[in-house]
């Protein structure tokens, strides 16, 4: 039977990113191969799932790149055979709570790989028995790296700048949109920080949650959604986990939970690193599709 009513705890996370000497490929150890900033990583979020747990949340949603930290610089630590999943697989039965474990950069499979180097970033939600709902890789890469590589690389003339390749280390991947059930039959989807630019992304699906793992940071134009109200969901909960850290090292935090019709049920105001828990009420979601009807427009005749 479908549910109304659940309890969010959302992780703003401060992570230990990757340096030379903690996640050199001769510092890891053997299978699985967990890097000294990744372990310390690893240890905190044990810590908030046993937090959210001890608050009766039902799911606990942490953000982009929380575990391995940006590791652009330190491609050997992009995931081999799911050793990540399989980690919070263990910690979602032993909590027993639904986990969305921030992103993961994995090694494509052998049949999606279009060269041997593909890595994707992919996000996934696990349930408290340990089964994988939902999967979603990032299709929308940050358009300013990328430029910013792209100057960079172009007097070496090293990279094929053609739009049907990616200048970073990350490989986007069309067509991910997946909507899957949880929490009491609740249909949910996920994209990844940037994503968010593209509405189109759910438009086509009906989702009462979409919920948004994402790491970002002052320098970006995106932060100058700080100064308005970004909650431009009229008929879905909208879930915006973001990282956390020191503002002097630029970090923007702003995680979020907003309803249409309600605005913010939680915003995080500051950067630091912090978990709440949150009540949420879905059942204003039908008075959101009776007033704006933007489904119903939308498959009209005369959209």
């Amino acid at each position: 039977m479908r549910t109304d009513k659940v309890r969010i705890a959302i992780c703003q996370f401060d992570s230990h990113q990757p340096t030379a000497a903690s996640c050199s490929p001769e510092s890891l150890e053997p299978s699985p191969s967990f890097a000294e900033h990744e372990i310390k990583n690893l240890a905190k979020a044990k810590e908030f799932i046993a937090r959210a747990v001890h608050d009766r949340a039902d799911l606990i949603i942490f953000p982009e790149y929380f575990i391995t930290g940006v590791i652009e610089d330190h491609l050997h630590l992009a995931s081999k055979e799911s050793k990540w999943i399989k980690e919070f697989q263990s910690l979602a039965i032993e909590h027993q709570i639904d986990i969305i474990p921030g992103t993961i950069v994995e090694e494509a499979e052998q049949e999606e790989a279009v060269d041997r180097r593909d890595l994707f970033n992919s996000a996934y939600y696990v349930d408290k028995s340990g089964q994988i709902l939902g999967k979603y890789r990032k299709k929308n890469l940050w358009y300013v790296i990328l430029i910013m590589r792209m100057q960079y690389f172009s007097e070496l003339a090293l990279i094929d700048f053609s739009p049907s390749r990616h200048a970073l280390y990350l490989t986007p991947c069309p067509k991910t949109n997946q909507v899957f059930e949880a929490l009491g039959g609740l249909r949910i989807g996920m994209l990844i920080c940037w994503d968010l630019a593209w509405p189109e992304a759910f438009r086509d699906v009906h989702v009462d949650m979409i919920i948004v793992p994402s790491f970002w940071t002052l320098d970006q134009p995106e932060s100058k959604m700080i100064k308005h109200d970004p909650t431009g969901v009229h008929e879905a909960n909208l879930i915006d986990g973001f990282c956390g850290g020191k503002k002097e090292e630029g970090f923007l935090g702003r995680s979020s939970i907003s309803l249409p019709l309600k605005g913010h049920l939680v915003n995080f105001v500051e950067p630091d690193e912090e978990l709440r828990i949150v009540d949420v009420d879905l059942s204003v979601l039908k008075d959101a599709r009776k007033v704006y009807k933007v489904r119903e427009e939308y498959y009209s005749k005369s959209f």
